[in-house]
């Protein structure tokens, strides 16, 4: 969430986090029970829009303003797929509703876990006030909720109750049709890659620094070269590679699949595409957070996302290929 406690500043909140972590794992230990698992797939197409688009001057621009003229066309379409999993023992106890959306329609500096906690509240209302409900976010590095097309207040809570409760409704219908997940046993599987990073040349170091000691603009949150100084900063102080994390878990017919970065739409539909299994719930932010990672074209396309993103071109399909290849591990051990 956009709207979560910064845990690099506040430090009652980074140092209350361990206990609240492993009490989490002790309370699910501790109510570990039989349960029949079912799993549904739903779709909703009013709230996601792509949020990079080809201006009429050829240039690439992330969220380039409601209504902005100069708007030719969108580059790329979210991915609309709603999984749900409920587990239950003859009532609903608890599951995950995965879609890919940023948390960021609330903003502001106020906590609050965004159109999630409206979609939780939906789905409570219908299945029991006591429903564990987890909100994995799927692959939305290059999806938002602004409509460039269609004028409307950005943010505020009442658009994050709409877009939550529209999620919610989504997947209430999809449960309607829902299906039994065919027993068997939980597969987890991970691998570390390494990948290379666009590491800066001494030079363009320099340059970074300059401009990162320079206070920011007072009328933007950030300005395209404070985004690249940073990213350069950054990378300089990780070196020309690092080693990433890509994991699957998986069971019957289902499998999420959990990568530490922020994936564009276009690679979680090509890990999809190829998967063995009828569900694959592509998580992004999992385990960690390299940042954006796009495909090999959007570097040449440019835009915020890829101006910030570390990885070099290229790394963004070994990353889907690592994420294929451990799919198909775990359909071949089922």
């Amino acid at each position: 969430s956009h709207t979560a406690p910064d845990f690099t500043r506040e430090t009652d909140v980074t140092a209350a986090l361990p206990a609240q972590l492993a009490g989490a794992i002790r309370q699910a230990l501790d109510n570990l029970a039989p349960a029949h698992l079912q799993v549904a797939r739903g779709k909703e197409d009013t709230v996601a829009f792509c949020r990079r688009y080809r201006m009429k001057d050829g240039s690439v621009r992330t969220n380039p303003g409601i209504m902005n003229p100069d708007v030719a066309e969108p580059l790329g379409t979210p991915d609309y797929t709603v999984e749900v999993l409920v587990a239950a023992d003859g009532r609903p106890i608890g599951g995950l509703v995965h879609y890919g959306l940023h948390c960021d329609t609330v903003g502001g500096t106020e906590i609050s876990a965004d159109w999630t906690y409206s979609l939780r509240e939906c789905l409570r209302e219908s299945l029991g006030p006591d429903l564990a409900l987890l909100t994995p976010i799927g692959t939305a590095g290059d999806v938002n909720h602004w409509n460039v097309f269609k004028p409307a207040p950005a943010r505020g809570f009442a658009g994050t109750e709409r877009i939550g409760r529209a999620i919610g409704r989504a997947a209430l219908d999809a449960l309607e049709h829902a299906e039994s997940v065919r027993p068997g046993p939980v597969r987890g599987l991970r691998k570390t890659i390494e990948v290379d990073l666009r590491y800066p040349t001494d030079d363009e170091l320099a340059e970074a620094r300059r401009i990162w000691e320079q206070p920011p603009s007072d009328k933007a949150d950030f300005t395209l070269d404070r985004v690249e100084a940073g990213r350069r900063i950054r990378a300089a102080a990780r070196g020309r590679t690092t080693a990433l994390d890509v994991t699957v878990l998986a069971m019957g017919d289902v499998a999420l699949v959990g990568v530490p970065c922020e994936l564009f739409t276009e690679l979680g539909l090509d890990i999809k595409g190829r998967s063995p299994f009828d569900h694959t719930l592509v998580v992004t932010l999992a385990d960690a957070n390299i940042g954006y990672v796009g495909p090999r074209k959007a570097h040449e396309e440019g835009g915020y996302e890829m101006t910030s993103t570390l990885l070099a071109a290229g790394m963004a399909e070994k990353l889907a290929d690592t994420a294929v290849e451990l799919l198909c591990a775990a359909h071949a051990a089922k």
